[in-house]
């Protein structure tokens, strides 16, 4: 076992695979306190035998202190207490003391954190650590897949997904970087370098300052008072480089050395850079005034209230000052997410008194947005009333083909399809295209989402009463003329596995398990709203005779996955 320990230590994937099957999340309750009172009672040498054999982590953490010194040294060389044992203590830390700890030790001092960790925002930095690959990642969400049964486990597959993603991105970024810099024209090699300043990970910041700090100050000058910069990144985000450009370079003029850029924290007394920052934010901040609808020259009129140059908050002021602004944002009709991003910006305004006159507007945001969610709910739970009355008179009893049957059920069918298109609808209507601040747009995406998913799973029971009777009294019959091994039967039980299989994907869900049997009542209640609203569809096409009914919206802007764990 020691050999196989030795072995494994230094190859930390074929170490995870060994970990994964044998420790991973596992528990063996059932008489194991019996287990383990008979195991102590036995002779030192039987106890000695168990802790090098076996590798059951609470036996062998209930041999570390066994009261024979053999015993103990056997348990302290097995590879269960070399590999997780030993460092589960740091389990009992502070989260904020896990994640600065994951942050600076290697794979095999964290795989604790990856097998028995349930602060998902500790398991994120874990996930996050660079010694833990893409392909470890992808190992441990295949052993989920194939084991998953538990809500869970699709929060863990969730947030695997989302590091990948995070770690592909790193990869692509640092990629474009040294792409960038090797491109002749140095206009164009500043343009596309100078973007990775705005990025949230220092490590692709360092690299893109190190790749810049070879350029002599003119050609950077240059390349930030073109407007050819403007083709590659919005006035917003140019603004942003700008100040990037400020905070990780200044100009140095020596007498003994070359004109050249260097990171350095302060600045000399003559910096020529801060004041062509300056020129070119004077000169943005002209052209956004001429369009304030235009949501790039928006936010970078916004963004000018927080800067720390008395010139530059002067002219914008001019254009609109803060008490302009702060009214025109808390305007019900201005788009509720623009309003939010503004105030974002506004909180890093450099007057105290400014920030706190935004707490009354971040209030008034926060109340307005959430009479809207409020409207939502009432009008969903309105609308799902309607349907199960409907249902209940409609398709309790027997099969009718006439008019006034079939106007109904489009009836029906039109208040399914307005439920699971509300999340998307509610968003559109604040008039915020999602071009504008993908992230922003998700974020608010997924919290009406979630409540909207909050809203339906009350009703979860009386969804599946209700696909039921839809499936077993109307459709089977319409289709199959009751005949349950028929063609027909089985191809249309090969669409409903196919319509279940769609939503899982849609909405992310990697679980083996079938819906039917999931104990997350919201998303369950999402899955049979989807399959209720095509199982009318099913009924009306064969009533009316028509060759298709509308399609069962499965898309990701309708049917999105659940917010982001931290």
């Amino acid at each position: 076992m020691i050999n196989t320990f030795s072995m494994l230590y230094h190859n930390p994937a074929k170490l995870l695979e060994y970990v994964l099957e044998n420790y991973y999340r596992k528990s063996d309750a059932a008489g194991q306190e019996a287990r383990i009172m008979q195991l102590l009672k036995q002779a030192s040498e039987v106890r000695w035998h168990v802790a090098r054999i076996y590798h059951d982590p609470q036996l062998i953490e209930i041999l570390i202190d066994d009261p024979s010194p053999m015993v103990r040294k056997a348990a302290m060389d097995n590879p269960y207490w070399l590999i997780l044992g030993q460092f589960k203590p740091l389990l009992s830390l502070p989260e904020a003391e896990k994640i600065q700890y994951i942050g600076r030790e290697g794979f095999s001092s964290i795989l604790v954190f990856l097998v028995y960790e349930t602060n998902l925002k500790v398991l994120k930095s874990a996930f996050l650590n660079p010694t833990v690959s893409i392909a470890m990642l992808e190992m441990m969400r295949r052993y989920l897949i194939r084991r998953g049964t538990k809500s869970v486990d699709n929060d863990i597959l969730r947030l695997i997904q989302q590091s990948i993603k995070l770690k592909q991105h790193y990869l692509r970024q640092i990629s474009a970087i040294n792409r960038a810099k090797d491109n002749q024209d140095v206009a164009h090699c500043i343009a596309n370098l100078t973007p990775f300043l705005l990025d949230e990970d220092m490590v692709i910041v360092q690299t893109a300052v190190s790749h810049l700090e070879r350029f002599p100050y003119s050609e950077i000058a240059a390349a930030l008072i073109s407007p050819r910069l403007l083709q590659f990144i919005s006035a917003h985000q140019l603004w942003c480089v700008l100040d990037a450009v400020r905070r990780h370079f200044c100009y140095v003029k020596d007498d003994f050395k070359p004109e050249r850029l260097v990171e350095m924290n302060g600045f000399p007394p003559v910096d020529p850079l801060k004041t062509l920052v300056q020129t070119r934010k004077l000169e943005l901040l002209e052209l956004c005034q001429s369009d304030l609808n235009n949501p790039h020259y928006f936010f970078t009129v916004v963004q000018a209230h927080t800067d720390e140059d008395k010139q530059v908050r002067k002219m914008v002021t001019d254009i609109i000052n803060v008490d302009e602004l702060i009214s025109l944002i808390t305007d019900n009709a201005f788009p509720v997410l623009r309003a939010m991003k503004s105030l974002n910006i506004l909180s890093q305004h450099p007057f105290p008194s400014i920030r706190k006159r935004l707490e009354s507007a971040t209030v008034q945001l926060a109340l307005r947005s959430q009479k809207r969610l409020e409207e939502m709910e009432t009008t969903i739970n309105a609308c799902l009333d309607i349907v199960f009355d409907f249902g209940k008179v409609v398709l309790s009893g027997k099969i009718q083909n006439d008019v006034n049957t079939l106007k109904e059920l489009n009836y029906i069918y039109e208040l399914l399809v307005m439920i699971v298109n509300f999340p998307g609808e509610t968003v559109k209507n604040e008039n915020f295209a999602k071009a504008e601040d993908p992230e922003l747009y998700k974020e608010q995406h997924d919290k009406v989402h979630s409540l909207w998913k909050a809203t339906i799973g009350q009703y979860l029971g009386r969804l599946k009463e209700l696909e039921e009777v839809i499936r077993d009294k109307w459709v089977v019959p319409l289709i199959t003329g009751g005949r349950h091994r028929s063609r027909e039967y089985q191809d249309f039980s090969r669409t409903v596995r196919q319509l279940e299989w769609d939503y899982k994907k849609a909405v992310g869900c990697e679980l083996a398990i079938a819906c039917r049997k999931c104990q997350n009542r919201a998303c369950a209640s999402e899955r049979f709203l989807v399959q209720i609203e095509y199982l009318i569809g099913e009924i009306i096409e064969k009533l009316s005779g028509k060759s298709e009914h509308p399609q069962t919206i499965i898309a990701n802007e309708n049917l999105s996955a659940a917010p982001e764990p931290y």
